[in-house]
């Protein structure tokens, strides 16, 4: 089988689809499939990428919805796959209804189907885009996170975040009970672990953060991106990992961090709260989750270990991969 894969990147950041895009072409490898990856920061680069690889690639699985813009040129001819780990319209902004209005009218072409990771999004795409064609959830390097030694708990507790900075991701909310824990728990820090984004409020949320820091005294400090070597021995360096994410996207640093055994605080729009309510604190209570975490740490530690072994089963990149190429295979004979 020959594929290509597709991403256009308008934001110049690692995030969860770069990573999804690198598993699955190293997956799909590793299944003895013909891959070729393209990443992007242009649409019309990426277009013209993707035309130049018509008549070599069997099908085309774009990852991400703004690379789906991309993909008039291949749909006439052969199966195309959306993977989108998020809802566009999640995303509201005026300034994106044309971009809206071509993603509805490209989904309904016969060659098109939508695949997305959790039964949140794929509520909300079926509902606006009258259609859902897989859920498949992905995963993470199992392999690689659920290696680490964690070290004896001692004075400061660490609290730590990790993605970029944003309101997706609501660092300010983590601030704010951060500032509050401190009353409770004065030999406390929290770290924050993620880029800038470069576009729209991204820059602004950043500048917005530092001055609540510095305003409030904290000691919090934000470190900015770093590999996921590095990431890894924060996960096992943390006391405990705090999420107050919106309802869109954070599943992959969530999952990394219930699989090193850290004890793990998400809120209730965490789009797998169904699945993890089991394996760490599911709540908007983010002060009173971190008192709990704190006077019985062994206990969630003990929960995200349970995780660990659910994710070993159920939550890698090899599972994601061989599901998304049972459906490539399936659509391709189908054509």
């Amino acid at each position: 089988m020959k594929i290509l894969i597709a991403h256009l990147d308008k934001c110049g950041i690692y995030e969860g689809p770069t990573e999804v895009v690198a598993n699955l072409d190293k997956e799909l490898r590793k299944l003895g499939q013909q891959v070729q990856t393209f990443y992007e920061s242009d649409e019309e680069a990426l277009k013209s990428k993707i035309r130049a690889n018509n008549n070599w690639a069997d099908v085309l699985v774009v990852v991400g919805y703004l690379g789906s813009i991309a993909t008039e040129s291949f749909w006439l001819h052969k199966p195309t796959i959306w993977s989108w780990d998020e809802v566009p319209e999640n995303h509201w902004n005026i300034n994106d209804v044309p971009l809206y209005n071509r993603l509805h009218d490209l989904s309904q072409q016969p060659n098109v189907f939508i695949v997305t990771g959790t039964k949140d999004d794929a509520n909300v795409i079926e509902k606006i885009y009258k259609r859902i064609d897989y859920i498949v959830p992905y995963g993470i390097d199992y392999e690689f996170y659920s290696v680490g030694e964690r070290w004896e708990r001692r004075p400061p507790f660490k609290i730590l975040q990790v993605g970029w900075l944003g309101r997706g991701k609501n660092q300010q909310v983590t601030l704010k009970a951060f500032g509050e824990f401190l009353r409770y728990i004065p030999h406390s820090s929290l770290t924050l672990v993620g880029g800038k984004i470069p576009l729209g409020s991204g820059p602004e949320y950043w500048n917005e953060c530092e001055r609540y820091i510095r305003e409030n005294n904290l000691p919090a400090s934000m470190i900015g991106p770093l590999p996921k070597e590095k990431v890894k021995e924060f996960y096992y360096w943390a006391d405990v990992s705090i999420n107050p994410v919106n309802n869109t996207g954070g599943q992959l640093t969530i999952m990394e961090s219930i699989c090193t055994g850290l004890p793990t605080i998400v809120s209730t729009k965490f789009v797998l709260r169904d699945i993890v309510k089991d394996f760490c604190i599911v709540t908007d209570d983010y002060m009173g989750a971190l008192k709990e975490v704190y006077k019985d740490w062994g206990t969630h530690h003990l929960r995200a270990l349970r995780g660990k072994e659910w994710i070993r089963d159920n939550f890698t990149w090899p599972i994601w991969a061989r599901n998304i190429l049972g459906i490539i295979k399936e659509k391709v004979s189908e054509d």
